[in-house]
């Protein structure tokens, strides 16, 4: 935690650390940045007793269009906030952004962060937490190490954020008192909806933050040259974030090679879906293709063909479609019913767009249409 705080510019090493780095490095306190004027610098800007887990903070990240959410979240005017939206819409970048904030450290006195997924296990969240709070033992039981969070908490006012939560009844399992607030993100509206008080979801990207997004790190020279061509990737893909970072980066690599001809080709396969539904830059990421298919699997076979017999029967967003031609499609099809439709929009892969009527968003269309999502 000494180095970590370090690191994060809360704090800086005292005189006897700073003597052995100093020799370690071969270099000055001033050529490591570690003279006293910055320590006086950090410790006015810092309060170093505010408790962040190393989970919850990562490199700052250029959230566009998102700095009004994240201000009417740091108010904290609700005891269990909820982050919804699609795969990929930006939800643990946002709660990330939400971590760092300044103002937090005058709501609460820490962040803790667990990532749950479909493998829950709060125990060994658990037992970090523990050894952040300063704990000498790690119980390797639940109850046990639950227990003693909370006697070691002493009351103390948390931010928890559980990420990617897919079931209700996780919650309780990170319940650590009525003085803490949670902030929770879903991919599933029919969860939020059950446990919180209140729901946010990502604002999405403009036009022309989706081609910023798209373009940094391009030559400009390719740019202007493939200007309407790349509005229309953002364009294809909803402007959805992760889409469009996956393109970019895709993009990134084959400029890097000095090939017109490689370039112009990536940007033709790129207008294929199982192209970009199917990048993984770098390798161990997730894709979207990937992604989508974890919210398939929350559905009924049923529920699973409504949404290829849909989507492949109405436009994507921005068009939308009623309720009424979907009961004339069921009824002429005999394909799905009606509850099917609920339960798309439960597992937040069909949107709501007024009473009674539905979206798809360009992403899961193009996802849905595939003969043989990957």
């Amino acid at each position: 935690m000494t180095v970590y705080r370090w690191e994060r510019g809360e704090n800086t090493p005292n005189p006897y650390f700073r003597e052995h780095l100093c020799r370690l490095f071969q270099l000055s306190e001033q050529e490591l940045g570690l003279s006293v004027i910055n320590e006086e610098n950090a410790s006015s800007r810092y309060d170093t007793s505010f408790l962040v887990d190393p989970y919850a903070s990562t490199d700052k990240v250029t959230l566009f269009g998102q700095q009004p959410l994240l201000k009417e979240m740091s108010r904290f005017r609700h005891h269990t906030v909820g982050l919804v939206g699609l795969p990929g819409c930006g939800k643990t970048a946002i709660a990330h952004a939400l971590a760092d904030l300044p103002e937090l450290r005058q709501q609460v006195e820490g962040v803790l962060w667990a990532t749950v997924g479909k493998e829950v296990n709060p125990l060994r969240h658990f037992q970090r937490w523990l050894l952040l709070l300063g704990g000498d033992t790690v119980p390797d039981h639940l109850e046990e190490a639950k227990d003693l969070l909370l006697i070691m908490l002493g009351g103390r006012k948390m931010l928890i954020i559980l990420d990617d939560l897919l079931e209700a009844r996780d919650i309780a399992s990170y319940s650590l008192g009525p003085q803490c607030h949670y902030v929770l993100t879903t991919r599933l509206p029919v969860l939020a909806n059950t446990v919180c008080d209140v729901i946010y979801s990502p604002r999405r990207l403009t036009d022309t933050q989706a081609f910023n997004l798209l373009t940094h790190g391009l030559p400009s020279s390719l740019v202007r040259e493939h200007r309407e061509v790349l509005h229309a990737l953002g364009q294809q893909v909803g402007n959805l974030p992760e889409a469009i970072e996956q393109i970019a980066r895709y993009l990134r690599r084959e400029a890097r090679s000095y090939s017109q001809r490689r370039f112009q080709e990536a940007l033709t396969h790129l207008f294929h879906p199982t192209t970009y539904l199917n990048i993984q830059i770098p390798p161990d990421s997730c894709s979207l293709s990937t992604s989508i298919k974890r919210s398939e699997e929350w559905l009924s076979p049923s529920s699973r063909q409504a949404l290829s017999f849909l989507a492949n029967h109405f436009p994507s967003a921005p068009a939308h479609f009623s309720e009424r031609q979907v009961a004339d499609l069921i009824q002429a099809s005999r394909q799905f019913q009606l509850q099917d439709l609920d339960q798309l929009v439960d597992a937040g892969l069909l949107s709501t767009s007024g009473r009674n009527r539905y979206q798809f968003h360009p992403i899961i269309a193009a996802y849905a249409r595939l003969p043989f999502p990957t």
